[in-house]
């Protein structure tokens, strides 16, 4: 059967047929349209007009529009983590670094170029082209507040250059690491529009937080969960480099007509510093002399290699910080081990971009591919502090000595477990210090080049000319969307998705491309990070060091700090490379002027109140945190980040489980946080087991004398702590009756680690418990009815 309808309009018939349709039936719909589907029909000529009808018409698909220029490149920026200025052996450093080595000698090298002094600032700079608290980042994560300059919301009014340059046609992927979705909206329920894919990125592979174990990474596709697989010889840095080759290919033989940006930032070398045993061992002795040394020998090839000036001088140690001379012979060996590790770390790392780059050299897309080779999103790294194993001691300023981390360390293998998967270990303050040479200070230091001044490389072989000249314009991450924007003649947009767009504060760095000696074209930039702050104007950085000293656990003065008291010191960068000569005293009207340029951009960048960022170290109880009470679990619960979970080892709380257990019942019930730091409750050949592991220097385990009968039972766990840090007092009951008490001397105030999860049932990632590493994840053999968890 057959049915139509005519109308006329204009002179025109509009005839609308419906029939049902037959395999020779033509034109055909979508088959997913089916049987009897209405086809709209364009409008064909009325019997009084002339025109061909359907059957004598030929058919031309529209040409897709293309607003980018004819041989726009592909852009590959590659972001690495806490690695400074005095690292590189390209630059004058001891790390070795091929793969910067050979950009440099094809690209072009920038030695004043700088960061934010912190990680997720740093990021949401780069990817928007603004400042980072204008863009809601002043802080990471994990710390953000309820000031503008602090949600931890990259807002839509700041489109990241992938949005922007998906919407020009560009097929846009990230790998690595991603810190910039708020902490509590990291589970699988979203809510997405901040993750990646959310904020321009086709793709997305890696993982959503500051860190997370090289080995047993808590991974996403996209949004979705992944587990790494279980081979002793995995590393996630080489992971994200497969599964980047794998995109290039599929984008190869699914779009080879659309360029593409890639953001690539590992995890690496951010603590924990995990690397096989072979490249640690490259380094071995090579570090014997310190890092005061260093710092000696490297400015000196800084200079003979013309990375610096040649009349840069060395900056000096600061006081609170440890010389080499005054470690005890006793713990050389493990400081010295720690750096050999963190160097094979680095060196592998770097070698891992290589493969990426030959990769995209095997594709012939090499010769128009754009690179950012940004080494380092921060200075080097003091969090490790006098050097340690578990290295978010240091974030929860727990204080601990180097008898308590060897003690732990014997236990788990000595010297050659650094590096393996049962540590989170990361190097003394000293060595971050020296990887930053010639510069004062480290990462989070805002002030000072040692936390901002990282090496940048850029390299297109087809658009760059390499002529062996270093540039020395002063430059920021956020520079960089504006220089892609410029090479490929875009303006920025003034609206986004229909959000009216923030103003770019970067300028791009398209004109020093050819012209090595240029003049500076970026007059102004601000910088601040937990109370520490600077202003750079026309060759001249104003700076005040603030409250928090990186590299010790108690920051002296901390606690009563009044920003109006800082002193502020001062520096002409232009003849002055390492701010070695404070001029503050003399030339205290040039101080002045600065002073006030800082406050006039730090109220137009959202930046008040100066030091929101430390506020969650003075009151960890206001830690970024879900807003419920109560929680119902079952089997099914796992892979629950850390900072959207209840807070079990470090708020008083009651967790009632049913479960139904067989003979000799053996697994996991419920763990928190990993091999660094956290509880786990287990049943054991039918005992039931419960440990808190404070950050591996202290483990506070109990064991039932009896194993619990088979069936079912009802477990209940009582933890009662006074306060953020204090002792822990955990009563557990089997079916009413106490069975286990155990006395948690302290506790861990703001967080275990940064990736790991609640798991029910399992211990997915890193495993809590020494006891059954070799037997993870410990799936439990039993049956778990539901598990709920409720806030004293």
């Amino acid at each position: 059967m057959a049915w139509c309808t005519v109308s006329r309009l204009a002179g025109w018939s509009l005839i609308v047929l419906g029939v049902a349709l037959s395999a020779s039936s033509a034109p055909r719909a979508a088959d997913a349209a089916g049987s009897g589907a209405v086809l709209p029909f364009a409008p064909v000529p009325s019997a009084s007009t002339a025109g061909p009808t359907l059957q004598e018409s030929r058919h031309a698909r529209r040409a897709e529009p293309s607003h980018l220029p004819k041989d726009a490149p592909n852009i590959l920026i590659v972001l690495l983590d806490d690695v400074g200025f005095g690292l590189p052996d390209t630059f004058g450093g001891e790390i070795a670094t091929p793969t910067l080595t050979r950009l440099a000698k094809e690209g072009i090298s920038y030695n004043t170029f700088h960061t934010t002094a912190i990680c997720s600032p740093t990021r949401a700079a780069l990817l928007t082209g603004r400042n980072h608290q204008r863009v809601g980042s002043g802080t990471i994560a994990e710390r953000a507040l309820d000031w503008d300059g602090y949600t931890g919301v990259m807002p839509k009014s700041a489109a990241t250059v992938a949005e922007v340059l998906r919407q020009y046609g560009y097929k846009t992927a990230a790998f690595g690491k991603w810190h910039n979705t708020p902490a509590t909206e990291t589970t699988a329920m979203g809510p997405f529009e901040r993750w990646p894919t959310g904020y321009g990125f086709d793709y997305f592979y890696g993982f959503m937080a500051g860190e997370t174990s090289q080995y047993e990474p808590r991974l996403f596709e996209n949004t979705r969960p992944v587990e790494p697989p279980h081979d002793p010889k995995y590393h996630l840095t080489e992971d994200l480099v497969d599964k980047a080759l794998v995109w290039l290919n599929q984008r190869r033989s699914f779009a080879p007509d659309k360029p593409f940006l890639m953001y690539w930032a590992p995890g690496a070398a951010h603590g924990p510093h995990h690397v096989a045993k072979e490249w640690a061992d490259k380094y071995k002795g090579k570090f014997a002399t310190g890092w005061d040394a260093y710092r000696e020998r490297v400015v000196q090839r800084q200079k003979s290699v013309g990375w610096i000036p040649q009349d840069t001088k060395l900056t000096e140690r600061a006081d609170s910080m440890a010389a080499w001379d005054s470690i005890p012979a006793s713990e050389r060996p493990f400081q010295e081990r720690l750096m050999e590790v963190f160097a094979g770390f680095v060196e592998h790392t770097d070698v891992q971009v290589g493969r990426l780059i030959d990769g995209i050299e095997k594709l012939g897309e090499r010769e128009n591919t754009l690179i950012f080779y940004v080494f380092g999103d921060n200075g080097s790294s003091a969090e490790g502090q006098n050097g340690s194993i578990s290295e978010l001691l240091a974030q929860n300023q727990i204080p601990n000595t180097i008898a308590q981390q060897l003690t732990a360390l014997d236990a788990i293998g000595g010297l050659p477990a650094l590096g393996g998967p049962k540590t989170d270990n990361m190097y003394h303050a000293g060595w971050a210090w020296a990887g930053s040479t010639p510069f004062r200070h480290t990462k989070l230091v805002a002030s000072h080049f040692g936390g901002t001044r990282n090496p940048l490389v850029i390299d297109w072989p087809k658009g760059i000319k390499h002529d062996g000249a270093i540039r020395s314009q002063f430059h920021h991450v956020n520079d960089i969307v504006p220089t892609i924007y410029e090479v490929l003649g875009i303006t920025p947009p003034e609206v986004v998705n229909g959000a009216k767009q923030d103003p770019i504060d970067g300028v791009s760095m398209a004109y020093t491309f050819a012209n090595a000696t240029a003049a500076d074209r970026k007059r102004t930039q601000y910088f601040e990070n937990n109370g520490s702050r600077a202003i750079y104007s026309d060759g001249w950085v104003a700076a005040a060091f603030g409250p928090l000293v990186p590299w010790l656990a108690v920051s002296p003065g901390l606690t009563t700090w009044d920003a109006n008291k800082d002193r502020w010191e001062l520096y002409n960068v232009r003849k002055d490379f390492s701010q070695a000569i404070d001029l503050a005293t003399t030339e205290p009207a040039k101080l002045a002027e600065l002073k006030a340029l800082f406050m006039k951009e730090a109220e137009a960048n959202k930046v008040f109140p100066v030091g929101a960022g430390l506020w969650t170290r003075l009151h960890p109880e206001d830690r970024v945190a879900v807003p419920y009470r109560r929680w119902t679990f079952d089997a099914a619960t796992t892979r629950l980040p850390e900072f959207a979970a209840p807070g079990l080892g470090r708020e008083s709380n009651r967790v009632v489980l049913d479960v139904e257990l067989g003979p000799q019942a053996t697994g996991v019930l419920y763990a928190l946080g990993g091999v660094s730091g956290g509880l786990s409750l287990y049943m054991d050949k039918g005992q039931l087991v419960y440990e808190y592991n404070m950050m591996m220097i202290e483990r506070y385990v109990a064991r039932s004398s009896q194993p619990l009968p088979p069936g079912k039972h009802r477990i209940t766990v009582d933890t009662t702590i006074a306060r953020p840090a204090a002792a822990a007092d955990v009563v557990i009951a089997v079916d009413g009756s106490q069975v286990l008490r155990v006395d948690v001397k302290r506790t861990v105030p703001g967080a275990f680690s940064a990736s790991e999860t609640l798991d029910i049932g399992t211990d997915l990632g890193s495993p809590v418990s020494l006891d059954y590493f070799d037997r993870r994840p410990f799936a439990f053999d039993g049956r778990i009815a539901a598990v709920t968890v409720e806030l004293k």
